[in-house]
């Protein structure tokens, strides 16, 4: 927050901007933990020559500030005999899966008029929610990244992350476990119209500073089923950003304001066969002020103190996933995801948006 404030009133020529000061200090601590505690997985300090240095160089492209850090300070090459590893697996068990595969769009729900590309994607569930001696802020979260590789969408397509705060074990019967807790969120969503489409994008909507309460409960093993999790969460989003269809000034396309979240998730594993997810996301964020009455033509856009386009943008996100085991660690992946967008203005048109997405791919998990 300090550092944020200092550059925004000291080291900039552009008035403070409230809404960088929020996005850097709320979304920067969950980026900058989620970052940090992966790039300890990485870190090996028994090692020499180029295993060594790759390591270095995952860490540092995944916490840059860290890898700087360990090269001011010589750890990035010294070389240790105990206490080379930054990170326990025994007490907080991480489990990553990474998929490549092709990503099919299609243009405001039309079957067979889309665009595809291939995507990549990342999934990372650090710690165990249910464990009663791990309880710091972030001992547990997960982290979800899809990167699509195509020159119309854009390079990253969606980023969700989920650290939590605090929790504490709810008793319940039928020897059922449940946590309840607090828990800060950072997620974005972002398309492009479809090319030789429709000139509607599909979705574009975030929440860089979010928190709230949520519930997590593991039920018991019922024959095949060897893990059954639902989840719930509601949020209160202190800064989000949406679409807008109207609003470009210099080079900004989106509102900023709050608004809320809820969430809620059913995963289910069958063992050694595969494990299939269902998911339901909905967004809602209210423009915090619009750049209506304003003289925008004789104004300086870098004064002109407005968020958008005056009005409200929801998003509502379904999805199912399924996982095929081929082998101990191979998987088929496939997916499909509907997003419904509703952009109200208070003075323009409203703006409607149905579409789907699917994937099939292959993962890696370990």
């Amino acid at each position: 927050f300090c550092g944020s404030l200092m550059w925004e009133t000291t080291c900039e020529i552009e008035p403070p901007a409230i809404n960088d000061l929020m996005a850097t200090t709320f979304g920067g601590v969950c980026i900058g933990e989620v970052t940090n505690r992966i790039s300890n997985l990485v870190y090996d300090d028994r090692l020499r020559g180029f295993p060594r240095f790759m390591r270095e160089f995952v860490g540092t492209l995944i916490c840059p500030i860290k890898g700087l850090n360990r090269i001011l300070y010589g750890d990035a090459w010294r070389v240790r005999s105990s206490y080379y590893k930054y990170h326990d697996y025994e007490s907080i068990p991480v489990h990553f899966a990474a998929s490549v595969g092709y990503r099919y769009l299609a243009d405001n729900g039309a079957l067979f008029r889309g665009e595809g590309n291939p995507y990549v994607h990342f999934n990372l569930n650090y710690g165990d929610p249910f464990d009663r001696e791990q309880t710091k802020p972030y001992d547990y979260f997960t982290a979800d990244l899809q990167f699509g590789l195509s020159g119309n969408q854009p390079l990253i397509t969606g980023v969700h992350l989920l650290g939590r705060l605090w929790s504490t074990p709810v008793t319940i019967s039928n020897g059922a476990d449940m946590v309840f807790g607090l828990f800060q969120h950072f997620n974005y969503y972002d398309s492009e119209p479809v090319k030789n489409g429709s000139d509607v994008v599909p979705y574009r909507i975030s929440e860089a500073a979010s928190i709230g309460p949520g519930f997590i409960c593991r039920f018991p093993k019922v024959g095949n089923l060897t893990k059954l999790e639902q989840r719930i969460f509601v949020d209160g989003i202190l800064l989000g950003g949406s679409l807008s269809d109207y609003y470009h000034v210099i080079d900004r396309d989106y509102n900023m304001g709050s608004g809320y979240s809820v969430k809620a998730s059913c995963l289910m594993e069958f063992g050694k066969v595969g494990s299939m997810s269902f998911g339901a996301d909905y967004y809602r964020i209210f423009t915090w002020k619009g750049y209506e009455n304003k003289d925008v033509a004789n104004t300086n856009p870098i004064y002109l103190n407005a968020q958008g386009d005056k009005g409200n943008s929801s998003l509502l996100v379904l999805n199912a996933r399924f996982c095929l085991a081929l082998s101990k660690r191979i998987n088929l992946d496939m997916k499909v995801s509907n997003y419904w967008r509703d952009t109200h203005y208070k003075y323009h048109d409203k703006v409607l948006s149905d579409t789907f997405d699917c994937s099939i791919g292959l993962q890696y998990a370990l």
